[in-house]
């Protein structure tokens, strides 16, 4: 079964990773354009063939530069929506956390109830001991005893579990 739980500590120490994944991707952009700018012609001259070259260096860190800030982008929306999802799993353990309350509170309403409480004396009344987590037959009941005085095999169910 895969793992599911949902880890902070690891989320949290990972989201400045990719802020610096996000500022160097960013720097290289930024390096790239000025790659490209630098393919001035009085270094590269103006015959045919070096000319050529310069447009196509030029255009190679050009495009380069265009590729990394489209990636930078894509990074600050990964790091913006973790970081939204982040929150709203926290948001959720909380709701979660409260409901499970409010559950645990409603049961113990009930079990703390009058009627609650009339049950466990009928069912004492009537030879169970009952227990916050068992019920038992009473080890004096003769309800479900047979003719040896041992517990018999029919009759009423003898613990419960929750």
């Amino acid at each position: 079964m895969a793992d599911l739980a949902y880890h902070q500590k690891a989320q949290e120490e990972a989201i400045p990773h990719a802020e610096d994944g996000q500022a160097a991707v960013k720097t290289s952009s930024e390096n790239a354009d000025k790659l490209s700018a630098a393919q001035d012609f009085t270094a590269w001259g103006s015959e045919r063939g070096p000319a050529a070259m310069r447009q196509t260096t030029a255009g190679l860190f050009s495009d380069i530069s265009k590729i990394l800030k489209e990636e930078n982008a894509l990074i600050s929306t990964f790091i913006t929506e973790t970081k939204q999802v982040m929150e709203a799993v926290k948001d959720a353990e909380w709701d979660a956390e409260y409901s499970f309350r409010q559950v645990k509170h409603a049961l113990h309403t009930v079990s703390d109830s009058e009627a609650s409480h009339n049950l466990k004396k009928a069912l004492e009344d009537g030879g169970y001991a009952v227990t916050e987590k068992d019920v038992k037959p009473a080890s004096n009941s003769t309800a479900t005893q047979g003719a040896t005085g041992a517990p018999s095999d029919t009759g009423a169910a003898t613990e419960y579990d929750d």
